[in-house]
C-alpha cells in the first residue's frame, strides 16, 4: 500500500452521516485514525517475525485496497472486523511482551524481533523498522488504538471506512 489510508468508524444503520457514529456512547476512543495502511503493513512485518499467520487479514486489506480504484470510501465490514481483530490481537500481544515501555527489546520476544531482518536497533537501543526507522513503539501504540477502534467496532456493530488520501 503506498497510499495514505485513514480509518474512520461509521455506523451503517444512520440515516444522519453527520452524526458521530460514537456520540452516543460515552467511551474515550478514537473515531478516526490516521495513516493506518501503514500501521497494517509493519503489524504484517511483526507477524512474520513472531510466526503469526496474517493470509485472512491480508486478504481482508488486499479486497478494501482493490476497492479503492472502484468506490471512493470502501468499509471493513462485519465480516472484516473480527478476522482483523484476530490477527491484531496477537500482534499487540507479542509487542507488549517483546517491547518496554520505552522501546528497547524486552525478553525472548524483544530478541526474535531484534534478529528478524526487518528490524534493528537504532544506535540509542529502541527496535525500530529497517526501513523507515520507525520505532516499534509508535507502531505499538498505534496499533492498540486500531485494535481497540475494530473492538469498539464489533462491540457496537459499527464499519470501519477506509478514506485514500
Amino acid at each position: 500500500m503506498t497510499t495514505l489510508l485513514d480509518f474512520s468508524l461509521i455506523d451503517p444503520k444512520a440515516t444522519d452521516s453527520k452524526q458521530s457514529p460514537i456520540s452516543k456512547y460515552s467511551r474515550d476512543i478514537s473515531e478516526t485514525l490516521l495513516d493506518m495502511g501503514a500501521a497494517m503493513n509493519d503489524a504484517f512485518l511483526v507477524a512474520d517475525a513472531i510466526g503469526i499467520n496474517y493470509d485472512m487479514a491480508l486478504a481482508c486489506i488486499n479486497r478494501i485496497t482493490d476497492l479503492l480504484s472502484l468506490i471512493e470510501e470502501p468499509c471493513f465490514t462485519d465480516d472484516d472486523l473480527p478476522i482483523l481483530q484476530e490477527f491484531l490481537e496477537p500482534v499487540v500481544s507479542s509487542l507488549d511482551q517483546g517491547l518496554d515501555s520505552k522501546g528497547y527489546p524486552h525478553g525472548s520476544t524483544g530478541e526474535q524481533l531484534a534478529r528478524f531482518p526487518s528490524f534493528l536497533c537504532d544506535p540509542p537501543g529502541y527496535l525500530v523498522l529497517r526501513r523507515n526507522k520507525r520505532r516499534l513503539i509508535t507502531l505499538h501504540n498505534d496499533l492498540k488504538m486500531l485494535l481497540e477502534m475494530i473492538t469498539f467496532a464489533i462491540e457496537h456493530n459499527l464499519w470501519v471506512k477506509v478514506t485514500a488520501r
